[in-house]
């Protein structure tokens, strides 16, 4: 046996004897042929000669390209779905195809006995030929051997045909584009830079786009069964991540609303508390229009009611904010928290009207909750720290006066 010897590394020791014994040329011939008569007989491509149109009645007529694309669809539904075939035909009935689908069962029911002199032969039914054949240990021991060498090279081989196919192709387009024979000059016989240029500009934006296609598809090749199961897991675990970060903001903002709600704001300065303790405000005494003249009642100034500060202007989208943007570019996101964390202006909430409304212990853990989160997203959620800048101050302030025991924990 003739050939060459082949060797791996990445074999195992128990293939030491495949790997020292020589890959036969004439079986790696028969393997490539059979390989390629099969794969064109799934493809539905008839090497060699076509099938000569023929007449069967009562099927009518048959032309070479309907027997082609008969012997394909019979490979991929099986003669037991005649109807898909004579779907996929387009020519012909069902009926057709039911009845030649018979005579190739008849006809395929004996064969010709070359042993015969003459030229016709007899017909030999199928249960006088042997079922099957017996093959020595020696055989079977080639085959196993033969078989796991070329397992080994056939990633080598299938990388080596696809540079050759995308080399070819390469080189036909460059040819394509090269100026012909005689045309690379202009009508005075000077060089054509121009035409050069232009030439050389569509060549390599012809060939960028196809490299880009390669890697696509090179980078699909790797993903096995085992990658893709892989992939799939990452996948699946970012959205149930997901899934539990919108429970936990839904929660949070759940308990915030009423928090917030219960803080003496500007505008809850004239509502009392639930309990009862709250002292109702005054509002300043008027003053005269002149420091010397007496009061009239045409000159006595109204009591105005407490100034209502306007709302904080609407923070833009994430998607609006650029590099430019001072909340962006300057205070980022550390600045932003930094100003959520500076002590308020006005004055505590008295602990009796808060002891039993808020769970300091529980504000804390949302705040420390929300300030992570916040910050580890960083600018995706920029426009929902800033919206929660109220909240994250009085929850701060919480949790300084729980700390100095004047607040009491309410269970």
């Amino acid at each position: 046996m003739d050939g060459v010897v082949v060797g791996n590394d990445d074999e195992d020791p128990s293939d030491s004897e495949a790997a020292d014994a020589p890959l036969n040329s004439a079986y790696l011939s028969q393997f490539k042929s059979h390989l390629s008569d099969f794969q064109a007989h799934l493809l539905g491509i008839v090497k060699g000669q076509p099938l000569p149109p023929s007449y069967f009645p009562p099927t009518g007529y048959w032309t070479s390209a309907e027997k082609d694309s008969f012997f394909h669809l019979l490979c991929i539904h099986s003669r037991f779905r005649p109807d898909l075939i004579a779907a996929g035909l387009k020519s012909k009935t069902v009926a057709d195809v039911c009845a030649y689908l018979e005579l190739l069962e008849v006809a395929a029911a004996g064969t010709a006995d070359d042993d015969e002199e003459d030229d016709v032969g007899q017909r030999l039914t199928r249960d006088t030929m042997d079922a099957t054949m017996e093959m020595s240990e020696d055989w079977i021991d080639f085959e196993e051997t033969q078989s796991q060498m070329i397992i080994n090279l056939e990633p080598t081989w299938d990388r080596s045909t696809l540079q050759t196919s995308r080399s070819d192709e390469l080189k036909a387009k460059q040819s394509e584009v090269r100026a012909k024979r005689g045309k690379g000059r202009t009508e005075e016989g000077e060089r054509d830079r121009a035409g050069e240029k232009k030439r050389k500009r569509e060549w390599m934006e012809w060939s960028n786009e196809r490299k880009e296609k390669w890697a696509g598809e090179d980078a699909f090749r790797v993903l096995d069964v085992t990658a893709l199961k892989v992939l799939g897991h990452i996948l699946r675990k970012d959205e149930e991540a997901r899934y539990l970060v919108e429970q936990d903001e839904e929660r949070i903002e759940g308990l915030s609303i009423p928090q917030v709600q219960d803080h003496p704001g500007p505008s809850t300065l004239s509502q009392p508390t639930r309990d009862g303790n709250h002292r109702p405000t005054t509002p300043p005494s008027p003053r005269p229009s002149s420091p010397h003249g007496p009061h009239s009642p045409t000159t006595q100034t109204q009591p105005q009611p407490n100034p209502v500060h306007p709302p904080p202007p609407p923070t833009p989208p994430t998607s609006q904010l650029s590099p430019q943007h001072p909340d962006v570019a300057t205070k980022n996101v550390s600045t932003c928290v930094a100003n959520a964390l500076k002590p308020p202006v006005d004055k505590l909430i008295p602990a009796s009207s808060v002891s039993k409304q808020v769970d300091a212990e529980r504000v804390t853990k949302v705040t420390h909750h929300r300030l992570r989160k916040s910050i580890n997203s960083s600018f995706p959620n920029l426009r929902r720290l800033l919206g929660k800048v109220v909240m994250i101050r009085m929850m701060i302030r919480l949790e300084r006066e729980r700390k100095r025991g004047r607040l009491k924990k309410w269970h």
